[in-house]
Order: structure tokens, then sequence, then C-alpha cells
């Protein structure tokens, strides 16, 4: 969402996370196969994940969503086009092969921009020089070990599919009711983007 920025609040980690999956870069929704696959490895603080063990979950996201419909804006990128083969073929050599080679070239640089710039908190710092991966931090594994965690996977999912609809671009400044926890509802601390209240928040566009 264009123009986003953090309000004075204080926000917790559960809303950094939701600011991404809301308002953040969307590289052709590779953001969304990332979150899925950070949170389907759960990897802990100060981990190494490389990208050759990042890459198999994070492109069977793609290539599972790639059956679903368009996928983003870049409909013939190469990256894609693997996912795609991978679905006739189901070799997943080839894809890890290819997915490292293609598949991360801007979504980590991306993940944690919302409007200008980054958050503050990060959930992963990049790595790739040198380590050839990301290395999770503290934020990450309190995120996991909060009481929002088991809701985190189904919200980035139901903010994907919502995103391959016409004409979706986001939340445009108006409130949305969680539709798995029924709550209050609530703004997030970024000028215009809302969520479903709880403590931490919900949110299930």
């Amino acid at each position: 969402m264009p123009g986003a920025v953090f309000s004075p609040r204080d926000p917790t980690l559960e809303d950094y996370w939701r600011g991404i999956i809301l308002l953040g870069r969307n590289v052709a929704s590779y953001k969304f196969a990332l979150a899925k696959a950070l949170l389907e490895l759960r990897p802990v603080s100060g981990q190494l994940v490389k990208l050759d063990e990042l890459a198999l979950p994070f492109a069977r996201h793609v290539a599972a969503h790639l059956k679903l419909g368009r996928q983003g804006t870049s409909a013939s990128s190469q990256f894609l086009e693997a996912c795609r083969r991978f679905n006739e073929d189901g070799d997943t050599s080839r894809l890890v092969e290819q997915t490292v080679r293609l598949g991360f070239n801007n979504v980590i640089d991306a993940f944690h921009v919302i409007g200008p710039g980054d958050i503050p908190r990060r959930f992963f710092h990049d790595v790739r020089q040198g380590e050839g991966g990301i290395r999770i931090t503290d934020e990450f594994t309190a995120l996991m070990e909060g009481q929002q965690a088991a809701n985190l996977p189904r919200e980035v999912e139901s903010r994907w599919r919502r995103s391959k609809r016409p004409g979706s671009s986001g939340c445009r400044g108006h409130c949305w009711r969680s539709t798995m926890t029924r709550q209050p509802r609530r703004c997030l601390p970024w000028s215009g983007a809302c969520a479903a209240s709880q403590s931490p928040a919900a949110v299930a566009p």
C-alpha cells in the first residue's frame, strides 16, 4: 500500500508480521510463499536457513497456487515457468536448483519493506552474500511462541487468495473483521491499515 507508514503506537510482533502480509511489497506474490515456508520450517533464533533448504517449501507453495489461477504480476517469469513444469513432472531436484537460482532474487530484499522503507523489526537477516541464506532473528522465534502462532498460516493463505481476485489491491483504509475470530475491529499501526482485533490482533481478509 503506497505511503503506508508507522504511527507512534508501539506495535506487537504480530502487528509487524501482519503488516508485511497486508501491506508489504508483493513480488509476484512471493512474499506469501516465503512467509508460509518460514512458518512451515519454524527455524529458531540464530539458525542459518540455506536457500536450498528454503527452496522446496517456498516453490511448492508457489506451484500449488499456480494451480488455482493467476499468480501475481509476473506470469511469464522463468521461476514461475519452473513451478509450472514441476506441476507437470514432479521433479523436485530441478525445482530446487531453479528456485535457488531464480526464486529469491527480489522477495528476500523486499520482505520487510512497507511503504517507503523497512520496518524496524526483522524476522530474518539476509546473509546470502557469504553464508548463502537467511539468518533467523529473536523476533521470529518470539512470533512462533506467541498465542497467535497457530493462526498465522491460515491468515497468509487467506490474504494470498484474496490478492488474486481482480481489483484486489489491499485494505484501502477499510476495517476487515476476522472470519475466524469474530473479534472487534481495530486499526493496525500503519496509516490506512486495518485488521480484526484480538490480543494479539488476528487478520483473516
